[in-house]
């Protein structure tokens, strides 16, 4: 229901009335939604029930290096047999996996986790055939590629009552605060946006996916084909390392508050099914994101030891009281601290340590200059005990300064180290070396230098990536695969942009290939975080659909691997330029192709949806900047085209759409300094022949009106008439009206003044970059009367230019992207000017669009709970339309 926002003090008569309606009123809908709730909670157990009688498909996990024994995490309960005196290392690594660490093979035969997989393009066209979401009360969702039986929700028209109902006002009273539901979020600007015949939000703009607000996260799972898989809990923070628990499930550390909801202080553990488990433990002290430092930067499995690395100073075991630790701290797999407390002497910007074990040995690289009081440069060992070992490998710079490892790889008894060194035990080593586990320097030298990121081994072979060339040649490699036997490159190479700027964070071996995760570019391609080769070096389609930067991977399960990172969202769906989002914020299958440019204005006219923008063609059909699609996304044979002065010149964009009638206005941006450019072309809405065209170059902003057509853009005269700059008012026939806008200030060439129309109650508002209109102040916004006379609207109105604008049923709504300290950033005015009281709990708004009785808003808003929300979001009900 609505949240409540009392403003005034009532008298105890209305408010014991108020309580009385609203306490009937929400006992209603609570009933109602408990009667769903219960069947989705049926639906939820019998999804429980699946899993857990699901049989393992490979038995019980006895992987070494990271398998579990049956009291071990996952179960939450501690272990009362696991000696809490020091790190406890059961057995070897098989591969080194996420992080540049070794860890043993995680394939646990776990469940894949919750929830349903989105199918990829090409499955069945409807998938809500496949559920029957009936029997439950509730609908069937599309999101995405996949369809799922969403909440139990009450029409929109029930919902409106009861809430004006409960909050006992309407707008211009003092108890009205709007609900802010968050939609959905965007990699670029939406531009247009219309309601369909069908109900649903039609979009369009300068985007390449959507995002839905319950995908954004720190953490995600993905499947084989990196669908997104729902259910695997959200974290409320950065998640800057993950660890296979070997049983499916992962542990996790970072920057972070809370995991699904339940506090958790930068460390945690999530089991195969998706759920929070009891391993709680705490680090805490230091963080510093513009470093990209955390509390957590690694974590590592061996045996029964949960090793933790990072820049905390603060350590608190589940059954201990906090002390003072830093650098690195083990726990066993009930959460409790072992007795092992490792100084390292290191510069100012910590030890940024890196872990592998081989041998009977933990491998610890890093940046540090002792340990424990002794003399270490950059490497040390430790017993399963926690002893210091005399293996001490004699790293340094050219200078004679300690070097700096930066990556940890074993095999066999090798400890593979990568870095910056240009000697090791008094011989030349330059970016990479390897070293027995009796400390013997082994005369393995490849033909690669520069800057290592992470290594992983997978066979035979040793892949390092980062900022790499090959010596001699001037090869430029982001990932370079090394043969362990005798140094030799093996021929993979994977090269990530024709720069070298960014870094390669992480590597992670699978059956299918090589996953790379950091900063990377692909030729031809946006800047990517994640990728994966094939192990003859060929980067295929495999990547998520997510947003934000990646940090760590943990494979889980058979096929699924998890994500982890300050990521914004977990799952994006892919639509270019045109979608449809239903109210309830779930993508729809409508789906255009546009290949090449943007289709991002949009409008309809009866059951066609009318496209402009600067795109050329659509689904291989020629289109110059116009089409219509039908409401299945089908292209129809409706090919008007912008006219042009010259036919050898290009055609212009289309900026704006208005539907007249059996007429489409398209405002049409044209070349500076050409006056004969027709910016205003109209046409018919049938054939698309060419109605009438009229004014010159620079229209980017249309409004339709039953009799009326306005433009406003960029213009020193409207056609040949001079005393219309940048606005103009038009009949439906194309005659010019006597309607004059003067700005104060005079004209200035470059954005149009006038950026925002609407039209309400006989009167045409407007909103833009004016500080007055006719020798008039007015601040950003004004309104003229039905014949073009300026209106008292905007008067005394302590706005701003810039602003946006959204004309409603009842009202208008203003919105801006820097409300001074203490105003609003969005108002509703009556169509008189009077401000009304309506609060919605916004910090910026840079955009408005009317849809059916709710107001489409982009900006900052702040949620219940404290929590801030930045992107789109649907205001409602806002009780325009008064009962």
């Amino acid at each position: 229901m609505k949240t409540l926002h009392p403003r005034r003090r009532r008298s105890a008569t209305r408010q014991t009335l108020r309580r009385t309606v609203s306490g009937f009123l929400l006992a209603s809908c609570t009933i109602w939604q408990l009667a769903c709730s219960d069947a989705a909670a049926d639906d939820a157990l019998d999804d429980s029930t699946q899993l857990s009688d699901r049989p393992s498909e490979s038995g019980d996990d006895v992987s070494e290096g990271t398998g579990t024994s049956a009291g071990d995490v996952g179960s939450d309960a501690p272990d009362a047999t696991t000696a809490a005196t020091g790190p406890s290392h059961s057995g070897e690594p098989g591969t080194s996996g996420a992080n540049g660490d070794s860890v043993a093979p995680t394939d646990s035969g776990a469940p894949s986790g919750p929830g349903t997989p989105h199918s990829s393009e090409g499955s069945a066209p409807d998938p809500c055939l496949t559920l029957d979401c009936g029997a439950s009360g509730r609908t069937c969702l599309q999101e995405g590629e996949t369809a799922s039986c969403g909440p139990c929700l009450p029409s929109r028209e029930e919902v409106d009552d009861a809430c004006r109902l409960i909050r006992g006002c309407t707008l211009g009273e003092d108890e009205c605060l709007a609900e802010v539901i968050p939609l959905l979020k965007a990699n670029g600007p939406i531009r247009s946006a219309a309601v369909g015949p069908d109900g649903n939000f039609y979009l369009a703009g300068r985007f390449t996916f959507l995002i839905r607000p319950e995908a954004i996260r720190g953490m995600a799972r993905y499947g084989e084909a990196m669908q997104w898989r729902s259910g695997w809990p959200g974290v409320h923070g950065r998640v800057m390392a993950l660890a296979p628990d070997g049983r499916g499930g992962v542990f996790l550390g970072g920057d972070f508050e809370d995991v699904a909801g339940e506090p958790r202080v930068n460390l945690a553990h999530v089991d195969a099914s998706g759920r929070l488990g009891g391993w709680a433990p705490e680090v805490s002290g230091w963080s510093n994101v513009a470093l990209r430092a955390s509390n957590v930067e690694r974590i590592f499995v061996h045996g029964d030891t949960v090793h933790v690395s990072g820049r905390f100073s603060r350590v608190r075991g589940v059954d201990s009281d906090e002390v003072t630790q830093s650098a690195l701290v083990a726990f066993d797999r009930a959460g409790r601290r072992h007795n092992w407390a490792p100084e390292f002497a290191v510069p100012m910007l910590g030890p940024e340590l890196r872990l592998a074990a081989t041998n009977g040995m933990l491998v610890v690289g890093g940046r540090f200059t002792a340990v424990d009081g002794e003399a270490r440069t950059g490497l040390a060992a430790f017993d399963t005990d926690g002893e210091l070992l005399d293996w001490a490998p004699h790293a340094v710079l050219a200078d004679g300064a300690p070097a700096i490892i930066h990556a940890v790889a074993t095999d066999g008894g090798v400890v593979h180290i990568g870095g910056n060194f240009a000697q090791v035990n008094g011989e030349v080593r330059s970016t990479l070396a390897a070293i027995t586990s009796g400390g013997e320097l082994l005369d393995w030298t490849p033909s690669v230098e520069g800057v290592v990121g992470a290594m992983a081994v997978h066979g035979d072979v040793l892949y390092v990536g980062g900022q790499l060339s090959v010596q001699g040649d001037g090869r430029y490699l982001r990932v370079v695969g090394i043969r362990l036997e005798d140094a030799a490159l093996s021929g993979f190479d994977v090269r990530l942009g024709g720069n070298l700027t960014g870094e390669v964070r992480d590597l992670l071996p699978t059956p299918a290939g090589l996953v790379i995760i950091g900063d990377l570019t692909t030729p031809g391609a946006n800047p990517r975080e994640i990728v994966r080769a094939t192990w003859a070096g060929e980067l295929d389609n495999w990547t998520p659909h997510a947003d934000g930067e990646i940090h760590a991977i943990a494979p889980v399960g058979h096929d699924d691997v998890v994500l982890g990172g300050p990521l914004e969202a977990a799952e994006s769906i892919p639509r270019r330029s045109v979608a449809a989002v239903t109210p309830e914020g779930a993508v729809t299958h409508f789906r255009i192709d546009v290949d090449d440019a943007y289709a991002d204005i949009l409008a309809w006219h009866g059951n066609r949806l009318l496209l402009g923008g600067s795109f050329a063609s659509i689904g291989g059909e020629p289109r110059q900047r116009l089409a219509a699609v039908t409401p299945e996304g089908t292209l129809t044979d409706w090919t008007p085209a912008p006219i042009r002065p010259d036919p050898h010149q290009r055609a212009r964009d289309v900026a704006a759409l208005a539907v007249l009638g059996d007429r489409i206005a398209a405002a049409v941006v044209g070349p500076q300094g050409l006056a004969n450019y027709p910016s205003l072309q109209v046409f018919d809405a049938e054939t698309g022949e060419l109605a009438w065209s009229a004014g010159n170059a620079g229209a980017f902003t249309l409004l339709g009106t039953d009799t009326h057509v306005f433009v406003a853009g960029r213009f020193r005269q409207f056609g040949t008439i001079r005393n219309h700059p940048d606005f103009a008012a038009l009949s439906h026939d194309g005659n010019l009206l006597d309607w004059a806008i003067d700005y104060p200030e005079g004209f200035e060439i470059g954005s149009p003044r006038v950026t925002h129309l609407a039209w309400l109650d006989e009167r045409l508002f407007l909103a833009g970059r004016f500080t007055g209109v006719n020798n008039e102040p007015r601040p950003g916004v004004a309104a003229l009367d039905g014949q073009g006379e300026l209106t008292n609207v905007g008067a005394g109105l302590e706005w701003s230019e810039g602003g946006t604008l959204a004309g409603g049923d009842a009202h208008v709504f203003l919105g801006r992207t820097q409300p001074p300290d203490g105003a609003p950033a969005l108002v509703a005015l009556t169509p008189d000017g009077t401000p009304t009281d309506f609060s919605v709990p916004a910090r910026q708004v840079s955009s408005l669009y009317w849809l059916d009785n709710r107001l489409l808003a982009e900006g900052v808003f702040d949620l219940p709970g404290g929590e801030t929300f930045e992107g789109w979001v649907l205001i409602a009900p806002v009780l325009d339309s008064q009962p």
